[in-house]
């Protein structure tokens, strides 16, 4: 997806993702996507926080980011 002001995001279902997502405290508000809640990145004994983000109830135009999470852990 291209973003605002910076480099294109990539959004992929979680279980394509070969780590394991943590969920961490916060939350941000995107005026067109809805409110992203994050997630800390670990694989292996390496772990990067706040590394990875998902719309679990995007705004409509973004609805198809929903799918990307559907699997995520609460």
């Amino acid at each position: 997806m291209l973003e605002t002001h910076h480099a294109p995001s990539y959004y992929l279902p979680p279980e394509d993702v070969a780590a394991t997502l943590i969920s961490v405290a916060g939350e941000t508000v995107c005026e067109w996507k809805g409110v992203a809640r994050y997630f800390a990145f670990a694989a292996g004994a390496k772990v990067a926080k706040r590394a990875a983000w998902a719309y679990p109830r995007p705004e409509a135009d973004f609805a198809r980011l929903a799918d990307m999470s559907r699997s995520i852990p609460d």
